[in-house]
């Protein structure tokens, strides 16, 4: 899965070059959750939006399949994550760090914890965590890039 821009795809990886592939446009999703003041209803209007976006192309994937990231807003997440880019991020961390941000839309008074704003991880993490879900990821990884 790639998030890069505005674009999001997922593309099947066959020895040799790349095989089927599926994408979409998260400008809108982007566009509602804005650069400021994070809030309950725009985190739920973009979950619902990903959903909406992600239910058809996950159908395209192949039974099985295991999930790699690519994009600068993935990578920022994985970074919140866990320090050694090479490991698995696990549903239970990606929840976590959800939780995390949804405390801090819902003005419960709770500071977002990390030095990268909220409003800036917003939309690729709930493009991550909706993923894993409705895929029944237990893990993903990042996409190891050739030296």
């Amino acid at each position: 899965m790639q998030l890069k821009g505005d674009a999001l795809a997922f593309s099947e990886s066959v020895q040799g070059g790349t095989g089927q592939g599926v994408d979409g446009s998260v400008a809108s999703i982007r566009h509602a959750l804005g650069q400021e003041n994070l809030n309950e209803l725009k985190l739920e209007v973009a979950i619902a939006q990903v959903e909406d976006l992600i239910m058809p192309m996950i159908r395209c994937l192949p039974a099985n399949v295991k999930l790699e990231i690519d994009g600068a807003e993935l990578v920022e997440i994985v970074d919140l994550l866990c320090e050694d880019n090479g490991a698995a991020i696990h549903i239970e961390a990606v929840e976590h760090l959800f939780n995390q941000l949804a405390q801090y839309a819902s003005g419960a008074h709770v500071a977002w914890p990390h030095c990268v704003p909220a409003t800036q991880v917003s939309l690729g993490l709930i493009v991550l965590r909706e993923v894993m879900h409705h895929i029944g990821l237990r893990s993903v990884s990042l996409v190891q890039k050739a030296n």
